[in-house]
């Protein structure tokens, strides 16, 4: 199930640093019904990512897109 990409890390390098994040949620909902998801374009949640990408299942696309949200809990500055 999607829900089992909870508590999963996702790593971003970026020209300062090192960001990691942990999943918090994450759920399929139908594609067509994606961009309903208002939460998903909340500007306001701060140190926040979130990961959109197509349900496959056996190596074929389904008609869902899973949704991860993801929250800050680390963040490594280089050193200058």
């Amino acid at each position: 199930p999607v829900t089992d990409l909870n508590g999963y890390t996702i790593g971003l390098r970026t020209r300062s640093g090192r960001l990691t994040y942990r999943v918090t949620r994450a759920f399929a909902v139908s594609k067509e019904r994606a961009a309903d998801v208002r939460s998903v374009m909340n500007e306001h949640t701060p140190d926040r990512v979130v990961l959109i990408t197509c349900g496959v299942r056996d190596g074929v696309d389904v008609d869902v897109n899973v949704i991860a949200y993801a929250t800050l809990v680390r963040a490594v500055t280089n050193s200058a």
